[in-house]
């Protein structure tokens, strides 16, 4: 839920409050950034009050940088701006004043492309499908390289449209076809090693499992089912393999969700 501004579910930590533009953001989009590197490296940038020795009014290139927030690998979010904020994040002041931008954590140099982890995915989705509903807009990429009217970008694609200088992000990190079906609860929604899983709710009362499915082997995740769904960015009514074939299927070391 977004109460004032902020996720209720994340961790909040502000940053500096005068690393953002005057003009409120109209939130009108999503930004999908790639951190290229780790979590201790952005926060040193977000909080660093280094000045630009040809100018000391101004920040060095190193600490001109602020953006809404972070998502670990591990799918825990940071957010250090409202959404009512504008950043600078996104390489110019379109972006800036009417997307949220995150950084995902990874794609250090040397493994720019680094594929995010399904629980990145899962946190980005649960941002997208908020920020939406809060926003009324519809989760939508662009149909071609110059498209102003989509709601889904990436660093790169916002400076191609409306100027500024390219960057290392996201270096195709980001797997758009997931978000986009995780975002309709469509089944085929996990990725694993490279491979596209299905999901397939078991219920039982209140209490459920799903199983993903990828190749010729299953693992089973443990909870309650609208919980699951949540963390997994699914429709808790998703319901993909008929019984009678996953029992055909082995099973492999079952993995719980916390």
């Amino acid at each position: 839920m977004i109460i004032n501004g902020w996720l209720d579910w994340a961790t909040h930590v502000p940053g500096p409050a005068n690393k953002q533009y005057q003009q409120a953001n109209s939130v009108s989009g999503y930004v999908a950034h790639s951190a290229v590197g780790f979590y201790g490296g952005w926060a040193s940038r977000l909080f660093s009050d280094e000045r630009d020795p040809d100018n000391p009014a101004s920040y060095s290139g190193y600490a001109a940088a602020s953006v809404h927030g972070w998502i670990n690998y591990d799918g825990s979010v940071i957010q250090h701006y409202p959404f009512t904020s504008s950043c600078w994040a996104s390489g110019n002041i379109h972006a800036n004043t009417n997307f949220i931008a995150f950084e995902n954590e990874g794609g250090p140099p040397g493994d720019e492309s680094e594929r995010l982890t399904a629980k990145q995915i899962a946190a980005n989705v649960r941002i997208i499908r908020e920020l939406s509903g809060w926003k009324g807009w519809q989760p939508s990429r662009p149909r071609s390289p110059s498209d102003k009217t989509a709601t889904l970008y990436e660093h790169n694609e916002c400076v191609r449209i409306w100027g500024g200088n390219a960057t290392a992000c996201p270096s195709k990190r980001i797997p758009w076809d997931d978000f986009l079906a995780h975002l309709r609860g469509d089944p085929v929604l996990l990725m694993a090693g490279g491979e596209t899983m299905s999901a397939a709710f078991m219920k039982s009362r209140n209490d459920a499992f799903v199983y993903l499915v990828t190749g010729n082997t299953k693992r089973k995740m443990h909870g309650e089912r609208t919980e699951l769904a949540a963390a997994l960015g699914i429709s808790p009514d998703v319901v993909t393999v008929k019984k009678s074939t996953l029992e055909r299927i082995p099973e492999i070391e079952p993995e719980l969700v916390s």
